[in-house]
């Protein structure tokens, strides 16, 4: 038993260099601030362990520049806070990536891991995103088609979606596709802003199954949001409050931002109470 155990203490050490592609912003907080912090996707090859994948990290970065030049920093994984990564890097002259050593503790694999590592720094904002101003709902239906797993969605505007919307929501449903829906029921509008809701209902005014629905008590956002799968997002913005159709949609394909949409819609919680028989009349 104890063999075993300082058999686990001890670190793995390898000749990992982390050449995939790495996405990394960092955000110092103000001009010659030697404390910084930021967030970074890593995509990370994890064949030099055996391990025949390329596994994405999402981490929250804290650190500090120091007087040589170099810099230290610590990266926490946003879903699991036991994963962590400690760094020491120099920024090239370009200020365009890092260089240095890590020890990755439960973040690479399930054992402490120490080696070599390149990141590139993202340059600018992402430009993994379409507005769509044409025929917006036929994007949308589209992505509805091709969810393999889960749909977060709002019906914070007085967007009536179309036939082809509704019949493509149910469908995935039937194909065992979790779908999660807020609603904000704003005074003084047309009841068929809300009645097409009905049809996620059994005739015993129960939900149907894989379907979710609560209702936002707040003042909510002035622009509806879809998360699919946790990889691509979608805002649609209708002329507010007037309109029925929406006017625009942007699409970001990014999983990093789909989720911090995501995160931004579980935050409302506090607001939420599940409707499970309500029926919109």
């Amino acid at each position: 038993m104890v063999e075993t155990a300082q058999r686990k203490s001890q670190n793995i050490v390898v000749d990992h260099d982390t050449s995939a592609e790495i996405a990394l912003r960092v955000t110092f907080e103000r001009s010659g601030n030697a404390q910084f912090s930021g967030d970074a996707e890593l995509d990370i090859d994890l064949s030099q362990l055996d391990i025949e994948v390329v596994k994405s990290v999402y981490v929250d970065i804290q650190g500090e520049r120091l007087h040589d030049g170099r810099h230290v920093f610590e990266a926490q994984d946003i879903e699991d806070v036991s994963c962590r990564m400690h760094l020491t890097a120099t920024l090239s002259e370009d200020g365009q990536a890092l260089s240095g050593t890590y020890q990755a503790i439960g973040l690479l694999s399930q054992e402490a891991v120490t080696g070599e590592f390149s990141l590139k720094r993202l340059r600018g904002l992402r430009e993994g995103y379409e507005k769509i101003t044409v025929d917006p709902m036929r994007k949308i239906v589209d992505l509805i088609r091709g969810a393999r797993d889960s749909i977060l969605a709002t019906h914070f505007t007085t967007e009536i979606p179309p036939e082809d919307y509704i019949e493509a929501m149910l469908e995935r449903l039937r194909d065992d596709i979790r779908i999660t829906r807020i609603v904000a029921k704003l005074p003084g509008v047309p009841k068929k802003v809300y009645s097409w809701l009905n049809r996620f209902r059994r005739a015993d005014a129960t939900t149907l199954p894989y379907y979710r629905e609560f209702q936002y008590s707040g003042v909510p956002l002035p622009f509806d949001i879809m998360v699919i799968d946790d990889e691509v997002a979608v805002q649609g913005f209708a002329n507010y409050p007037e309109a029925s159709t929406y006017s625009l949609v942007i699409c970001h394909d990014d999983s990093h931002i789909a989720r911090s949409f995501r995160a931004t819609i579980e935050a409302f919680k506090s607001n939420q109470y599940p409707l499970t028989q309500h029926i919109y009349d």
